[in-house]
């Protein structure tokens, strides 16, 4: 049985933000080649050159999870900074620490027991006993009306494959579908029930007319097409319909999803929601403004 390995970076990452600038510009008189030359005052007040620069030092811990290919040894790999590398914003940035000691998951304990004698033969001190593996809680998020027709087949699919290699080991899961109206799930880790529930996501026929809004958004556009032929006006009053009405379904979903954030806020850490969604925008409807020529 394969299992991962949490590997936590640390990197730091030195931004400078300049943020006034001025093409004034004072030459600088040369450094003297003699250290005991002293350059003469010329009497002037310093030039302000109306530049503030701020920077900022930031120390970053990125967690990563290595899982081995079959047939690999069931040992973590020794990893070291040359092994791994961080890109920010294009620029490569310095790794200063590996750490491969993070929490002991299954099938891990025989290693950390390796580690642990080891350590106790190398110091007197005792070493520290391995942290308890603490459950997670997840949660499967559906957004329909935001679903292509792919793209709903690609969500089921993937938390199908999700539940089968996260629920299992002592965690729980709950599967959230919001289409015509909103259901969800029982928090449990029975893996079977989990996909059963999901089943029925995939049979329930209210879902998909959810689901053909998404799809009909090549539709929509076609028709402001045509009403550009005979009226550019209408064409705009119709994308103005189009703004207001996915305005309309993005409160909608964003108002379902806070509830069920709120109604499940008491699930113990560690949690994660997966959020399936793939015409969800973060200024709904401008896209049909834009594609007219209008402000809104």
């Amino acid at each position: 049985m394969r299992h991962p390995w949490p590997i936590a970076l640390l990197t730091t990452l030195l931004l400078v933000a300049p943020t006034a600038w001025t093409s004034a510009q004072e030459e600088t008189p040369p450094p003297p080649t003699d250290p005991t030359e002293q350059i003469e005052p010329t009497g002037e007040e310093p030039l302000d050159v109306d530049l503030t620069e701020h920077t900022e030092r930031r120390l970053t811990q990125i967690d990563i999870t290595i899982r081995p290919k079959k047939k690999a040894p069931t040992e973590p790999p020794e990893l070291s900074t040359d092994d791994l590398e961080v890109v920010v914003a294009g620029k490569r940035r310095e790794l200063q620490h590996v750490d491969r000691v993070c929490r002991v998951l299954p099938g891990t304990t025989e290693v950390a027991a390796k580690e642990t004698e080891a350590r106790s033969t190398e110091t007197p001190e005792p070493a520290p006993q391995a942290a308890p593996l603490v459950p997670n809680n997840y949660v499967f998020y559906l957004d329909h009306t935001h679903l292509t027709m792919s793209g709903q087949a690609t969500a089921l699919a993937m938390t199908r494959r999700m539940i089968q290699e996260l629920i299992p080991n002592g965690n729980k899961g709950v599967v959230v579908s919001s289409g015509t109206k909103l259901t969800q799930s029982k928090l449990s880790g029975d893996t079977d029930y989990l996909l059963s529930f999901l089943d029925k996501i995939a049979e329930d026929r209210r879902q998909w007319l959810s689901v053909a809004y998404a799809d009909g958004e090549e539709d929509r556009y076609a028709l402001i097409l045509n009403y550009q032929e005979s009226s550019d006006e209408s064409a705009k009053n119709l994308a103005r319909m189009y703004i207001r009405e996915e305005r309309m379904y993005t409160r909608r979903e964003l108002s379902r999803l806070s509830a069920t954030l709120g109604a499940l806020a008491d699930l113990d850490p560690p949690k994660a929601m997966i959020y399936f969604a793939d015409i969800m925008r973060s200024d709904p409807g401008m896209h049909y403004a834009r594609f007219v020529g209008i402000d809104r």
